[in-house]
């Protein structure tokens, strides 16, 4: 039996985060990285789980790193909102790791992303409750 492919790596490291092991998790999704650097989900994946372990700072970089991979929304539904989840989170990170600067960016990019996709709906949910936002989609693990 052959190493494990990137897919395998990312939904390991899903599951070892879902049961709290975040070391495994972050191994794992690292190895991803080092299989495929530019792998989105791997991105993203471990920007959780530096998140859950309290380093915001990372966060922030793999988050953004996963936001520019991926290519702009130009429509409403699970892009977009999965794409303003993440500014979201951005948000929170930087705020958590000391940077409030960068959290009203980040939270006023995801502002300005729903308005230009007219998704008003989700504007006002920004204004109004973007922790739910933020809590309404959940990270993809690998294909």
């Amino acid at each position: 039996m052959g190493p494990p492919d990137l897919t395998t790596l990312i939904n390991t490291a899903v599951l070892s985060a879902q049961a709290g092991d975040f070391q495994h998790a972050e191994d794992r999704l690292l190895r991803a990285l080092r299989l495929e650097p530019d792998q989105p989900e791997a991105h993203l994946n471990l920007a959780e789980v530096y998140a859950g372990r309290g380093r915001f700072e990372q966060a922030v970089a793999h988050y953004r790193r996963y936001l520019n991979l991926t290519p702009p929304v130009g429509s409403t539904g699970r892009p977009l909102r999965l794409r303003v989840a993440v500014l979201l989170k951005v948000a929170d990170a930087s705020s958590r790791a000391g940077r409030p600067e960068a959290a009203r960016t980040a939270l006023a990019e995801a502002r300005a992303l729903a308005a230009e996709a007219g998704d008003r709906e989700l504007a006002t949910q920004l204004t109004t409750e973007p922790e739910k936002v933020a809590r309404s989609v959940s990270v993809p693990p690998g294909d």
